[in-house]
């Protein structure tokens, strides 16, 4: 999977936003999916990012991976390059961003479940989409 971020200089922001089929500040950083990445692949957006997708390709499926905010903090702090500050700092953001995500995607999974089941789940829902679409 294919995606970009930069801290916005500008050069590389104006690129961003020109090439990436979706893009959306989240962190004081700027996200995008490349065009073809997005059209073939998984794409890892914030909910921004994902509601410009969803207006494009109406067919996509929104999947959100939930984890606690103990295990989130527990990851960013295991960087050993993010201050308690900026931890709190996003943690306070993340709660605004993420609140009602539940309206905006299609599923939510507990990101603490094993991969292979969280893989069999989503080609569950999959099938299910495309079941329903015949």
């Amino acid at each position: 999977m294919e995606w970009s971020t930069t801290s916005c200089p500008e050069r590389n922001s104006l690129n961003l936003l020109r090439t990436a089929l979706e893009h959306a500040e989240y962190n004081g950083n700027l996200y995008g999916s490349p065009r073809p990445a997005a059209l073939k692949n998984v794409v890892v957006l914030e909910p921004q990012g994902y509601a410009h997708l969803k207006k494009m390709y109406p067919q996509t499926l929104g999947v959100f991976i939930y984890l606690p905010e103990d295990v989130i903090v527990q990851r960013l702090s295991g960087r050993k390059d993010t201050s308690p500050e900026v931890i709190a700092e996003r943690m306070a953001g993340d709660k605004e961003v993420f609140a009602d995500i539940q309206e905006k995607v299609d599923f939510v999974l507990d990101g603490r479940m094993p991969i292979k089941e969280a893989v069999e789940v989503i080609i569950r829902m999959l099938n299910l989409r495309t079941e329903h679409s015949l």
